[in-house]
């Protein structure tokens, strides 16, 4: 419920249980204030005299009478006009046009009326009342019927033949006690379902509130774990809560990228400071045997000036990788996208690659899936770049003289899925996340920093990722590399040509 609502029923509310309780109250206090005061219905009728009142009362039914048609209804109505009368202490008589249809008066009643002719001669409607009798006189002509209606009470009523009943002041006094009591209750009725209901609804407000200060109190402390959990019926605050709270886990996964980050950095910086340590002490090495005349022929200063140079393209290429890992990493890098035929493409690039890695120890086996006409669009460059680090490391972690790496190329929906499986040691499975991370290798690697420098999986995972794809990594016999692009469409292939080829440099 919305709070809008909420404060629209609270109102509503309000006001049905100040009804509610002022009713109870008047029943409650009807009943005690009576029992105790002993004030009657028939006392409260005093307050305007009771002839008055029987007029009143008789002329509305006996025009109700003469307007029914249904005869058993005009009886019911007859019999409820002298029960009503009756109740009063009086006795009455009903007459139509001279014709009595009910009566229960006795002789001195009768006698009474007859001595009081002359007197209800010169009205039609007449009510009299005095400490020894009361009258009901009512003559006139209704719906074209003349009605004739006397009602008689001689001596006082029973309740007042003991003294006690009260006269017309007292009645009017204790009425008014009542009236104030009901407007004192009335008060307190509508008090206590303010203060009830304003309570409810500050408390359904407050709460969601409570919980929102306590939140961000814990988030300004450095708690990111602190979960806000609301369920308010689908109000305003429920969807305030939960965005919050989507806040924080938001705020979270930032910290924590950056707790990543920072934690990367350590290590990157670890990394080249080992991988550019090794070359330097080696170069070091071989310099000052150069200059202290250890090699001494032709032959070993050949060797110690080629070992050098080998050193130095060694730091030449960490930190050709590493300029194009930083600019790959900041989104800084410019590639040169194009839409590309892609079994024409891995054709090519196996044609172009696979005498060289053959020659380094390297059997590269091809499984060609696909139609022909699936195209990607890639970088071919980087993409060429990727697939020769997956490869070249292929060659560095091969077991056997001749390893063996086999290619597999097909398409699942509209992804392009290279498998690219070797035969060499593999990974630990708790390290095939980690391989993709930034100069990571695995403790026997890291033993021979010239074996990798760490960045060549890292680099390849970059640039995967700024295709819009994933790469990712499996163990088994050894390591199976997966990587997937987003397919760009499919070609004609009427207008296909064989001669078309593409630059594989890289």
């Amino acid at each position: 419920m919305t709070v809008k609502k909420r404060l629209i029923f609270s109102n509503v509310l309000v006001i049905l249980l100040s009804i509610i309780f002022i009713l109870l109250v008047f029943f409650v206090t009807f009943l005690a204030f009576f029992s105790v005061v002993g004030v009657t219905v028939r006392d409260i009728e005093q307050r305007d005299g009771v002839a008055n009142n029987i007029q009143t009362l008789s002329v509305h039914r006996i025009g109700k009478y003469c307007r029914e048609e249904d005869p058993s209804e005009k009886a019911q109505i007859a019999r409820k006009l002298k029960d009503q009368v009756a109740y009063f202490g009086f006795s009455s008589r009903l007459e139509c046009d001279g014709v009595t249809i009910y009566t229960d008066l006795d002789a001195d009643e009768e006698q009474f009326l007859s001595g009081h002719a002359d007197l209800f001669a010169t009205g039609n409607a007449i009510a009299m009342e005095n400490d020894t009798a009361a009258v009901v006189h009512y003559d006139s002509t209704v719906q074209g019927v003349h009605i004739r209606f006397d009602a008689v009470r001689l001596g006082l009523p029973e309740d007042s033949v003991s003294g006690e009943r009260l006269n017309s002041g007292e009645v009017s006094r204790y009425v008014e006690i009542y009236t104030l009591m009901i407007l004192v209750c009335a008060v307190a009725a509508i008090f206590i379902s303010i203060v009830f209901v304003s309570s409810r609804t500050a408390h359904a407000i407050t709460r969601p509130l409570n919980l929102l200060r306590k939140g961000s109190q814990e988030i300004k402390n450095g708690n990111l774990d602190y979960k806000i959990y609301y369920r308010g019926k689908g109000d305003e605050f429920e969807h305030v809560c939960s965005d919050f709270d989507d806040m924080r886990l938001r705020l979270k996964r930032s910290v924590q990228a950056q707790m990543d980050a920072e934690k990367r950095r350590k290590q990157l910086y670890a990394g080249i400071s080992h991988d550019l340590r090794t070359p330097l002490t080696a170069i070091k090495g071989y310099v000052e045997g150069l200059r202290d005349g250890v090699a001494s022929t032709p032959e070993m200063r050949t060797k110690y000036l080629q070992t050098i140079y080998r050193k130095a393209c060694d730091m030449d290429d960490l930190v050709d990788k590493l300029f194009l890992f930083t600019r790959l990493d900041s989104g800084q890098f410019p590639f040169n996208f194009e839409t590309v035929p892609v079994k024409k493409y891995l054709s090519n690039f196996l044609t172009q690659r696979q005498e060289d890695y053959r020659a380094r120890g390297l059997e590269i086996q091809y499984e060609d899936r696909l139609t022909g006409a699936e195209t990607v669009r890639m970088d071919v460059q980087e993409i060429n770049r990727v697939l020769s680090n997956i490869l070249d490391n292929s060659v560095k972690y091969k077991t056997d003289p001749i390893g063996v790496s086999r290619i597999t190329a097909r398409t699942q929906g509209d992804r392009l899925i290279l498998t690219l499986s070797d035969n060499g040691r593999g990974v630990e499975d708790a390290d095939l996340d980690n391989i993709f991370s930034d100069f990571f290798r695995t403790d026997k690697a890291r033993m021979d920093p010239g074996s990798g420098s760490g960045l060549g999986l890292a680099i390849a995972r970059h640039i995967i990722r700024a295709h819009g794809g994933r790469i990712y990594a499996k163990s088994g016999d050894g390591l199976t590399i997966i990587i997937e692009l987003p397919r760009s469409g499919d070609i004609d292939r009427s207008g296909d040509s064989s001669e078309e080829n593409f630059d594989h440099r890289g």
